[in-house]
């Protein structure tokens, strides 16, 4: 009777084991830790660019590029041209100068290494560039072709002997011309029969660049 009992009271235990078993928590898995891949060639994102601002020498005009947009004002008016490159490197060192034979001379406007004439009869503005740049800003010609240039990238930049003249005799022309524009009813002093021209003048020395001149031209004889 008491095994009977026994045997009925056993299945009853482990069920209630089973059912106490159902109401205990799971145990909790420990934390495997997290390791974040370090790639120490992975570049920051670069911030968006902005274009650098530089002036740019025409055979007649100059150009300021800057945020996005550019100012061109033509050395006609050498005025205007003054006024554009004192936004960029502000007041000028004024000085007169005399024309040739007693004419009208005009005002030579001038900044560290840059300077502008600018002559009385006619308002127009002769550019010279003695340096990489102006008031902390490049300027050169649209090539890219400045001060401090070789003359290898000014030949690649199509730069040309105009006028034949090797005035320190190292047997290499002591310019070329870039840009040039051929001026009705001149006649070129150094091409015979040729129609004279106007263009952007390197001067050299050795194999650097060391000038800019705008405009040049090769049918005037001062």
């Amino acid at each position: 009777m008491r095994a009977s009992r026994l045997m009925l009271l056993l299945p009853s235990i482990g069920l209630a084991l089973v059912l106490a078993g159902c109401g205990l928590p799971a145990p909790t898995p420990t934390p495997t830790p997290t390791t974040i891949p370090s790639d120490s060639s992975a570049a920051p994102t670069p911030n968006p660019t902005v274009d650098a601002a530089r002036v740019v020498v025409t055979v007649d005009s100059v150009v300021y590029e800057h945020d996005g947009r550019a100012e061109e004002v033509s050395l006609r008016d050498g005025e205007e041209v003054v006024a554009l490159l004192e936004q960029i490197a502000g007041a000028a060192t004024v000085e007169e100068f005399d024309g040739p034979y007693d004419t009208a001379g005009g005002v030579r406007y001038a900044w560290d290494g840059v300077s502008i004439s600018v002559w009385t009869y006619d308002s127009r503005g002769f550019l010279n560039v003695g340096g990489p740049t102006i008031g902390g800003i490049p300027i050169a010609t649209a090539e890219g072709i400045s001060v401090g240039s070789t003359r290898d990238e000014a030949l690649a930049a199509e730069a040309f002997e105009l006028c034949q003249y090797d005035g320190d005799g190292d047997g290499k022309p002591d310019s070329l011309a870039m840009h040039p524009e051929e001026v009705p009813d001149a006649l070129s002093l150094c091409r015979p029969d040729a129609v004279g021209i106007e263009y952007v003048e390197l001067g050299f020395a050795g194999d650097l660049v060391t000038r800019l001149s705008a405009p040049s031209n090769d049918f005037s004889d001062i």
